[in-house]
């Protein structure tokens, strides 16, 4: 049954049963010490709708927003996003999308201009354009 669910296609963002464990032993031994930090998300968000995660610290937001970005990769489960699997396609999924962070994460040693080339780049601008759309 998940196999089928992976298949299906959303033009926005389907989560199934995506998880992350940070495991307290080495080569994927399980302990009782594991944090599960995402037990299990299934989530479907239609395109043109806003995703907006509440819940008290510790509850998995950051972790699963952070999976969804291709910041960590999930222990199991599977999202794509309009079509895209977050762990394969994050260079395509990242010109379609953005998020906000909790924390402005504006660097001082940085001016305005090299944020605009640096943020450029990660939204896959084509360099000849970098340039033209900074000015």
């Amino acid at each position: 049954m998940e196999n089928e669910e992976k298949d299906i296609y959303v033009d926005g963002l389907r989560v199934v049963n995506l998880q992350k464990t940070y495991a307290k032993l080495p080569f994927g031994l399980k302990s009782k010490k594991d944090v599960h930090a995402v037990r299990g998300v299934y989530l479907e968000v239609q395109k043109n709708e806003l995703l907006c995660l509440l819940g008290h610290n510790g509850a998995g937001k950051s972790t699963l927003f952070n999976m969804l970005t291709g910041i960590i990769s999930a222990t199991t489960g599977c999202a794509k996003i309009c079509g895209y699997d977050v762990g394969i396609h994050q260079n395509r999924i990242r010109q379609l999308m953005g998020v906000v962070p909790q924390f402005d994460i504006l660097w001082m040693q940085l001016t305005a201009i090299e944020h605009m080339r640096m943020f450029s780049k990660i939204k896959g601008v084509h360099y000849e354009e970098i340039e033209n759309e900074c000015e």
